[in-house]
C-alpha cells in the first residue's frame, strides 16, 4: 500500500509541474503575424505622369467656326438683326466675322500688310468708310509713335492725338487715338512681337451704324497661330 501511494504523490507533483509551466505569465503568447492586415492599410500607388501623357487642353482643343452666323447690333437704341460672314483668308494671320454689307481687300508692301473692310450699304462702296487692319512688317521692332510724321503710322493716324487711357476701348491695346470729333479711331497693339493697328475711318453721318458693325469685326477677331481671341472675355 505504501508503495502505490509513493507512486500516487509523485504523479501528483508531476501534474503540478506541468500545470504550472503552461499557464506561466511570464511566457509570451505567440503573436499573429499583421502581414495581411498591414497590405490593407496601404493605398495603391499613383503612376505618375510622364511628359507623353500630359497635354495641353489648348492644344487638343479646336474651334470650329461656321461660315455664317446671326447676331444683332444695337442702333438708335433698336435691337437690329445682322448677319456675320466668316473671313478666313490662308496669308492672314487672323480669322473673323464681317458684316455682308461690307467689302474686304488685302494689300502688301514692303513696310506691311493691310487688310480693308468697306462699307457696302445696298451695293454701294464707300472707301471713305471702312475699317483698316495693318500689321507692320518684322523689321519694325520698336513701338509705333506719332513722333515720326514721316512714318506709315503718322500718315494713317493723321489729325489723330492720343486717348487718355481712361477712354480706352479696349485693354489688349497699347494706347489709342482718335480725331476731334471722335469719329475716326485707331487702336495700337502688339502680337508674338509683332505690331499693328485698326484703324476705323468714318464720319458723325455714318458712326451710329458703322461702330456696332466694327465692334463685330473686332469682337471675332481670333489669332490663327496662338488660337486665342483678340478680345479676351
Amino acid at each position: 500500500m505504501k508503495k502505490y501511494s509513493k507512486y500516487f504523490i509523485l504523479f501528483a507533483l508531476a501534474a503540478i509541474l506541468a500545470a504550472c509551466t503552461t499557464n506561466d505569465p511570464d511566457t509570451p503568447a505567440p503573436e499573429e503575424p499583421e502581414t495581411e492586415q498591414e497590405v490593407d492599410k496601404q493605398e495603391p500607388e499613383t503612376p505618375e505622369e510622364t511628359d507623353e501623357d500630359a497635354t495641353d487642353p489648348e492644344e487638343t482643343e479646336t474651334v470650329e467656326f461656321d461660315e455664317q452666323i446671326e447676331e444683332t447690333i444695337e442702333i438708335e437704341g433698336m435691337e437690329n438683326p445682322i448677319t456675320l460672314n466668316l473671313y478666313d483668308k490662308p496669308d492672314a494671320p487672323f480669322l473673323t466675322y464681317v458684316p455682308n454689307e461690307f467689302l474686304t481687300e488685302e494689300a502688301s508692301g514692303g513696310e506691311g500688310e493691310s487688310y480693308i473692310f468697306y462699307t457696302n450699304y445696298e451695293g454701294e462702296k464707300n472707301e471713305d468708310i471702312n475699317l483698316e487692319i495693318y500689321f507692320f512688317a518684322d523689321h519694325i521692332t520698336e513701338e509705333p509713335s506719332l513722333d515720326d510724321e514721316d512714318s506709315t503710322f503718322a500718315t494713317r493716324l493723321e489729325g489723330m492725338e492720343e486717348v487718355p487711357v481712361e477712354e480706352k476701348w479696349h485693354d489688349w491695346s497699347i494706347s489709342e487715338y482718335y480725331s476731334e470729333d471722335r469719329s475716326n479711331h485707331a487702336l495700337l497693339g502688339e502680337h508674338e512681337g509683332q505690331y499693328f493697328v485698326m484703324v476705323i475711318n468714318s464720319t458723325p453721318l455714318y458712326s451710329e451704324g458703322f461702330i456696332p458693325r466694327v465692334d463685330k469685326i473686332i469682337n471675332h477677331f481670333y489669332w490663327t497661330d496662338t488660337n486665342e481671341y483678340l478680345v479676351q472675355e
